[in-house]
């Protein structure tokens, strides 16, 4: 058990599981044993288990798709408390009723306090051994990557199709017929006609909103990029043998002093070009769109007869708050040009490539030294690399069918 005071904290958590007995007497086809609760994750599964097993000593057999499967009573009700593939947990019944509903409720209600006061109790430990390098982190690089992909591609598609737009010039003489416009009846009366080329307006129309869908789909693609590039940062960090600094310090570095804490920056031109484009991104545009589009570049100040205007006119150059557009098709392009440069960079480097490959794998990020010195004694080629991933996954998946 993870806990600082074993003895004073088993009995506090024997006393929250209070009434809670083990079934000695089993009934003879548990597996017919139906959920009453199904889906549960509070608490988790493996805190469960270990309330039940570790603190209260009841015995655990496993069934088909779970690691155990516990016989308990509760106010004398027989149930079944069983895992489903590590993930979550149901309570399991022969019988159902109104009343044993309610009692496995009860049963529910009681497991998620006494977890609760397990998961005081273990958390200083746990932090301890955090400090102590001995951690993983979860693995959600496909969170962001596979968004970024999407609206990446999405982007792409819709510059090209603006591309492709041909231009059309106002007409000379509009259709009278096609293009005449609604007008107000004081002005048909004063003799007034008005025609309206919709042709090009409807061009028009076309074109704003063909911009208006670059800059949305540019403005998640920049989201999730910047997301997938800390990530990635952490894997990098994570291979590291001989780390300068602890996990947490590094995550509290800014966004520029990670990329250059795990990417060669000095050293490697092209990558410095790339990096500087990427900071002004985030600058410019990044920045001014995840935070609200506030702060000294919203500020306007009423002048006569000028009216608001802001603190700065510099502002109206390089603020994306007064363009048409938060993201403008010319930034767009720039912006995913410079995305698309990285992704290129990491792919034929190969440092950055075991990270970002290993971090697609979707296997925890590890920081025990043991298993990052593993994991890097595979990187004597892509190829081998690869085959030792896909090694490590053939060899979890058949422990997760064994339950």
């Amino acid at each position: 058990m993870l806990m600082s005071k074993p003895t004073n904290d088993t009995e506090r958590l024997k006393q929250a599981l209070k009434g809670i007995k083990e079934d000695l007497s089993p009934t003879d086809l548990p597996e017919l044993a139906s959920p009453l609760m199904a889906k549960l994750t509070d608490p988790p599964t493996y805190i469960v288990q270990m309330l039940l097993c570790s603190i209260a000593g009841f015995k655990s057999s496993r069934e088909d798709k779970a690691t155990w499967a516990i016989e308990v009573e509760f106010e004398g009700v027989q149930f079944k408390v069983r895992d489903w593939k590590r993930s979550t947990w149901s309570i399991c019944s022969t019988v159902d009723t109104p009343h044993i509903r309610e009692t496995a409720n009860a049963l529910h209600r009681k497991l998620i306090s006494a977890g609760s006061l397990m998961n005081q109790i273990m958390r200083p430990n746990l932090l301890q051994q955090v400090n102590n390098g001995q951690f993983y982190i979860k693995n959600s690089f496909s969170s962001a990557r596979r968004p970024y992909e999407y609206f990446r591609d999405v982007l792409s598609a819709e510059l090209l199709r603006l591309t492709e737009t041909p231009n059309k010039p106002i007409a000379e003489e509009p259709n009278l017929e096609t293009d005449q416009s609604t007008v107000p009846e004081e002005i048909k009366n004063s003799g007034i006609k008005i025609t309206l080329d919709r042709a090009f307006t409807d061009y028009v129309n076309k074109l704003i909103q063909l911009e208006e869908v670059i800059s949305h789909n540019a403005s998640a693609m920049i989201a999730f990029f910047f997301s997938y590039t800390e990530l990635l940062f952490d894997v990098l960090f994570a291979f590291e043998e001989n780390r300068g600094i602890t996990y947490l310090k590094f995550r509290q570095l800014d966004w520029a002093e990670r990329f250059k804490t795990v990417l060669p920056v000095s050293t490697d031109h092209s990558l410095r070009s790339i990096y500087e484009q990427l900071l002004d991104i985030r600058r410019t545009t990044r920045n001014t769109l995840f935070h609200g589009f506030g702060g000294e570049s919203a500020l306007l100040v009423p002048l006569g007869p000028a009216g608001l205007i802001p603190v700065s006119y510099d502002v109206l150059k390089e603020s994306i708050l007064f363009s048409w557009h938060p993201v403008e098709e010319f930034n767009a392009r720039r912006i995913l040009e410079n995305c698309q440069a990285f992704d290129k960079w990491v792919f034929s480097h190969d440092r950055a490539w075991y990270a970002y490959t290993f971090a697609e794998s979707t296997f925890e990020i590890p920081f025990e030294s043991r298993q990052v010195k593993r994991i890097n004694g595979w990187k004597s080629s892509r190829q081998e690399f690869l085959k030792a991933l896909d090694e490590e996954s053939q060899t979890l998946d058949y422990m997760l069918e064994q339950y």
